[in-house]
Protein backbone atom coordinates (compact mmCIF):
# COMPACT_ATOMS: atom_id res chain seq x y z
CA UNK A 1 0.00 0.00 0.00
CA UNK A 2 1.39 3.38 -1.01
CA UNK A 3 0.30 5.62 1.87
CA UNK A 4 0.35 9.36 1.19
CA UNK A 5 -1.98 10.68 3.93
CA UNK A 6 -2.30 9.61 7.56
CA UNK A 7 -4.80 11.01 10.02
CA UNK A 8 -4.16 10.64 13.76
CA UNK A 9 -6.44 11.49 16.68
CA UNK A 10 -5.11 13.96 19.23
CA UNK A 11 -6.87 13.23 22.56
CA UNK A 12 -5.93 9.80 23.89
CA UNK A 13 -3.43 9.13 21.10
CA UNK A 14 -0.91 11.90 20.39
CA UNK A 15 -1.20 13.48 23.82
CA UNK A 16 -0.68 10.08 25.49
CA UNK A 17 2.84 9.81 24.05
CA UNK A 18 4.00 13.10 22.48
CA UNK A 19 7.67 12.04 22.26
CA UNK A 20 6.84 8.97 20.18
CA UNK A 21 4.47 10.83 17.86
CA UNK A 22 6.98 13.62 17.32
CA UNK A 23 9.50 11.05 16.04
CA UNK A 24 6.85 9.04 14.16
CA UNK A 25 5.45 12.06 12.31
CA UNK A 26 8.96 13.25 11.50
CA UNK A 27 9.60 9.88 9.84
CA UNK A 28 6.29 10.00 7.95
CA UNK A 29 6.96 13.49 6.63
CA UNK A 30 10.49 12.47 5.58
CA UNK A 31 8.82 9.71 3.53
CA UNK A 32 6.49 12.26 1.89
CA UNK A 33 3.41 11.31 3.92
CA UNK A 34 1.06 14.16 4.87
CA UNK A 35 0.15 14.12 8.57
CA UNK A 36 -3.38 15.19 9.49
CA UNK A 37 -4.19 15.71 13.15
CA UNK A 38 -7.89 15.11 13.79
CA UNK A 39 -9.50 15.95 17.08
CA UNK A 40 -12.65 16.93 18.85
CA UNK A 41 -10.96 20.28 19.34
CA UNK A 42 -10.77 23.11 19.82
CA UNK A 43 -8.18 23.68 17.10
CA UNK A 44 -6.28 26.50 18.87
CA UNK A 45 -5.62 24.25 21.88
CA UNK A 46 -4.45 21.34 19.71
CA UNK A 47 -2.12 23.52 17.62
CA UNK A 48 -0.55 25.10 20.73
CA UNK A 49 0.10 21.65 22.19
CA UNK A 50 1.69 20.37 18.95
CA UNK A 51 4.02 23.37 18.74
CA UNK A 52 4.94 23.18 22.45
CA UNK A 53 5.87 19.48 22.08
CA UNK A 54 7.66 19.87 18.72
CA UNK A 55 5.24 17.55 16.95
CA UNK A 56 5.40 18.03 13.17
CA UNK A 57 2.18 17.97 11.15
CA UNK A 58 0.69 19.27 7.92
CA UNK A 59 -2.97 19.86 8.81
CA UNK A 60 -5.22 20.08 11.87
CA UNK A 61 -8.95 19.40 11.61
CA UNK A 62 -11.28 19.54 14.60
CA UNK A 63 -14.87 18.38 14.90
CA UNK A 64 -15.87 21.24 17.22
CA UNK A 65 -14.54 23.97 14.94
CA UNK A 66 -16.03 22.31 11.84
CA UNK A 67 -19.55 22.09 13.26
CA UNK A 68 -19.32 25.42 15.06
CA UNK A 69 -18.73 27.11 11.68
CA UNK A 70 -21.81 25.29 10.35
CA UNK A 71 -23.81 26.37 13.44
CA UNK A 72 -24.57 22.75 14.37
CA UNK A 73 -23.33 23.18 17.95
CA UNK A 74 -25.47 24.44 20.80
CA UNK A 75 -23.26 26.55 23.08
CA UNK A 76 -24.24 27.08 26.71
CA UNK A 77 -23.49 30.10 28.87
CA UNK A 78 -21.21 27.98 31.09
CA UNK A 79 -18.98 27.12 28.09
CA UNK A 80 -20.29 23.60 27.56
CA UNK A 81 -21.71 22.53 24.23
CA UNK A 82 -24.07 19.99 22.73
CA UNK A 83 -23.99 18.32 19.33
CA UNK A 84 -25.88 15.35 17.96
CA UNK A 85 -24.02 12.13 18.87
CA UNK A 86 -24.26 10.66 15.37
CA UNK A 87 -22.84 13.86 13.82
CA UNK A 88 -19.94 13.78 16.27
CA UNK A 89 -19.24 10.05 16.01
CA UNK A 90 -19.21 9.99 12.21
CA UNK A 91 -17.38 13.28 11.62
CA UNK A 92 -13.83 11.90 11.43
CA UNK A 93 -14.83 9.05 9.12
CA UNK A 94 -16.53 11.49 6.74
CA UNK A 95 -13.55 13.85 6.88
CA UNK A 96 -11.09 11.04 6.11
CA UNK A 97 -13.21 9.79 3.20
CA UNK A 98 -13.54 13.32 1.80
CA UNK A 99 -9.79 14.00 2.09
CA UNK A 100 -8.81 10.58 0.68
CA UNK A 101 -6.89 9.68 3.82
CA UNK A 102 -5.07 6.34 3.48
CA UNK A 103 -4.96 5.45 7.20
CA UNK A 104 -6.64 6.80 10.33
CA UNK A 105 -5.36 6.09 13.85
CA UNK A 106 -7.68 6.62 16.81
CA UNK A 107 -8.30 5.25 20.30
CA UNK A 108 -12.09 5.13 19.87
CA UNK A 109 -13.81 1.84 19.21
CA UNK A 110 -17.07 3.73 18.53
CA UNK A 111 -15.60 5.92 15.78
CA UNK A 112 -14.01 2.90 14.11
CA UNK A 113 -17.44 1.46 13.31
CA UNK A 114 -18.11 4.26 10.82
CA UNK A 115 -14.86 4.18 8.87
CA UNK A 116 -14.35 3.02 5.30
CA UNK A 117 -10.79 4.41 5.47
CA UNK A 118 -8.35 1.81 6.87
CA UNK A 119 -8.39 2.20 10.65
CA UNK A 120 -5.82 1.33 13.29
CA UNK A 121 -6.89 1.59 16.90
CA UNK A 122 -4.39 2.97 19.39
CA UNK A 123 -4.44 1.26 22.78
CA UNK A 124 -3.45 3.97 25.23
CA UNK A 125 -2.85 1.60 28.17
CA UNK A 126 -0.66 -0.87 26.27
CA UNK A 127 0.87 1.86 24.07
CA UNK A 128 0.38 -0.10 20.88
CA UNK A 129 -1.45 0.03 17.56
CA UNK A 130 -4.12 -2.60 17.02
CA UNK A 131 -4.90 -3.59 13.43
CA UNK A 132 -7.38 -6.45 13.27
CA UNK A 133 -6.01 -8.93 15.79
CA UNK A 134 -2.41 -7.75 15.50
CA UNK A 135 -0.73 -5.50 18.07
CA UNK A 136 2.23 -3.32 17.16
CA UNK A 137 4.12 -2.13 20.22
CA UNK A 138 5.71 1.29 20.42
CA UNK A 139 8.79 -0.39 21.91
CA UNK A 140 10.30 -0.88 18.43
CA UNK A 141 11.95 1.93 16.47
CA UNK A 142 9.63 4.16 14.42
CA UNK A 143 10.74 2.74 11.05
CA UNK A 144 9.89 -0.83 12.15
CA UNK A 145 6.55 0.32 13.54
CA UNK A 146 5.70 2.08 10.26
CA UNK A 147 6.62 -1.03 8.25
CA UNK A 148 4.51 -3.24 10.54
CA UNK A 149 1.50 -0.93 10.33
CA UNK A 150 1.58 -1.05 6.53
CA UNK A 151 1.82 -4.85 6.52
CA UNK A 152 -1.52 -5.26 8.25
CA UNK A 153 -3.50 -2.74 6.20
CA UNK A 154 -5.68 -3.75 3.27
CA UNK A 155 -3.82 -3.49 -0.03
Amino acid sequence: MNIKKVSVDFHGVINSNPDFFSKFFGLLQAKGVEVYITSGGPQKFVERYLVRHNIPYNHVWCIFDHFNRKEKIELSVDGSFRIDDKLWNTAKSKFCAHENIDLHIDDSIVYGRYFTTPYARFDTLEQCFVVGKEKISLAADVEAIWQDLQKYLPA
